[in-house]
């Protein structure tokens, strides 16, 4: 469930750029958790309280070359 207008915005830019990818809420501990694990961490001048997003890296193939 996205609760916020910022994760709503991401929703709606990932739709866009990578049809068919999925955006998951997190409940803050699990958030959290996810956050100890990343590779990097980028602090933005987002001034919106709870709009924190985790981008994972992943490979977006062509739709020729789409793995089913």
């Amino acid at each position: 469930m996205l609760a916020d207008p910022a994760h709503h915005e991401m929703d709606a830019i990932c739709a866009k750029r990578a049809p068919g990818r999925k955006v998951v809420a997190l409940a803050g501990a699990d958030f959290y958790l996810e956050v100890r694990f990343s590779h990097a961490i980028v602090a933005t001048g987002e001034p919106r309280l709870y709009a924190n997003i985790i981008i994972r890296k992943d490979v977006i193939y062509p739709p020729e070359n789409r793995k089913s």
